[in-house]
């Protein structure tokens, strides 16, 4: 028998606001009770995540309803950046942002809104660097790493290799 799986009286209740939004989750994992908690501002925009051992993850927005920053309370007090520097392009798509470990995210894309590269790096180091190819039916044909290897080609939305 697996250790890992649930046991038969494992569950969770779901509790909604008078807006039908999620308000609560709770799990009922052996002998324990674990709830998360969510809010939302006026403009129905997930803001505040609770966590059962009372971690927060705070969402910010610009007015035109992207995120902006998104924070970690870990203490109620000290505050761990996760994403900031959030940048868009005059079509509203992410085209940067920040991690909280310094890393950076940089995200383009073709005519059709598609993307065409995905990279993230400290500074000069890479972590990942991504160039996506597509079809006329705007599957994707090909994934290529930086370092100009290829990652997948699909052809008839197939994956033919890896």
């Amino acid at each position: 028998m697996d250790d890992d799986a649930p046991n038969a009286g494992d569950y969770a209740d779901y509790a909604h606001d008078s807006w039908n939004r999620l308000a609560t989750e709770t799990r009922h994992i052996s002998t324990n009770t674990y709830t998360i908690s969510y809010q939302y501002d006026v403009a129905n925009r997930l803001t505040k995540l609770t966590y059962p051992d009372n971690m927060q993850i705070l969402y910010s927005y610009d007015d035109l309803n992207r995120i902006t920053e998104i924070k970690r309370y870990i203490d109620g007090m000290n505050d761990e950046i996760l994403m900031d520097n959030v940048q868009y392009d005059t079509e509203s798509l992410l085209t940067q942002f920040d991690y909280g470990n310094d890393l950076r995210a940089s995200f383009s894309y073709d005519s059709r809104d598609r993307p065409l590269t995905i990279d993230v790096k400290d500074g000069e180091t890479s972590f990942l660097d991504l160039d996506y190819t597509y079809d006329g039916n705007s599957n994707i044909t090909q994934i290529v790493n930086g370092w100009r290897d290829t990652i997948a080609k699909v052809v008839n939305n197939r994956k033919l290799a890896s």
